[in-house]
């Protein structure tokens, strides 16, 4: 529990340093750098699980996914006129480059049998995070950022208090033979602490952004399905371990694990909260 405290406050001080120094610059890259180290981890896990998977190339064309997300999005826009074909469009292009830098890091086995693990891989990291950059788009400068810190505070705070509530509380498991250490108890507990943070946060950004209103009431029913299914992002996540026959992702965070440990309840809440959000701003 020490490390994982000590990691923690550590990932949430380089976060804030970064994006107070270079705002949106500072938030691709440090998503850029996450996804990647995730993406890395999930190829690995499914070699390790029998899969046939090209690591390397999957990584660097995800890894230009996130970026391009942000610095393409007018041009990409003007053309395109609707930000769900840039988002598909996007998906599309990475998955065409991972498969086009095949040919020059090769996965080990018939090329055939990588490509769509190769493919599934980019879309279920990369593509599904760079949603946090469509966040920050509907919006845009501050209120942007704090949409896409105010989803990450939601899902890790959901993280967090689903830790102590099954600690504490736990009786009953919830997937036993997914994640034996995750109870009912827990997942209410971190759910209610997510919801109580959440609306803290909304409240804050109110009185210090610019032209910005979050509803209370918006930000309690929102944090609500997010911390949900943050939750379920985690159980997929330990079932892909499962798979493999793995306790962790990877070693690189001391007491949490693999950087797809750290990422796994945001990968699937990124898109949901662009939608939600989008929805609630009137702009999706």
């Amino acid at each position: 529990m020490r490390k994982r405290i000590i990691s923690s406050i550590a990932l949430w001080g380089c976060l804030v340093i970064l994006v107070l120094q270079l705002k949106i610059h500072g938030a691709v890259l440090i998503l850029t750098f996450f996804s990647a180290g995730a993406h890395w981890e999930l190829c690995h896990i499914w070699k390790k699980a029998g899969k046939s998977v090209a690591p390397v190339a999957g990584t660097i064309a995800g890894s230009l996914l996130i970026p391009a997300a942000y610095y393409m999005h007018e041009p990409m826009l003007a053309l395109l006129k609707n930000s769900w074909s840039v988002a598909v469009s996007l998906g599309m292009a990475s998955v065409l480059l991972a498969w086009i830098l095949m040919l020059v890091f090769p996965p080990q086995g018939r090329k055939s049998k990588a490509l769509v693990p190769t493919a599934l891989t980019v879309l279920y990291v990369p593509f599904l995070l760079h949603f946090f950059i469509q966040l920050y788009l509907l919006k845009e400068q501050d209120g942007g950022l704090f949409l896409c810190i105010w989803v990450l505070i939601t899902v890790k705070f959901t993280d967090m208090g689903a830790l102590l509530s099954g600690k504490y509380l736990g009786r009953h498991k919830m997937a036993p033979k997914l994640s034996p250490k995750k109870t009912w108890e827990g997942a209410i507990g971190g759910t209610i602490i997510a919801v109580i943070t959440a609306a803290f946060a909304a409240h804050l950004a109110n009185q210090h952004i610019d032209d910005f209103n979050f509803a209370l009431k918006a930000a309690i029913c929102l944090a609500i399905p997010i911390s949900i299914v943050g939750q379920v992002g985690d159980l997929v996540e330990s079932s892909f371990k499962r798979t493999a026959n793995v306790k962790d992702s990877g070693k690189s965070i001391p007491g949490i694990g693999g950087t797809l440990d750290l990422m796994d309840s945001l990968i699937l809440t990124a898109p949901l909260a662009y939608i939600l959000l989008g929805i609630s701003f009137g702009q999706s």
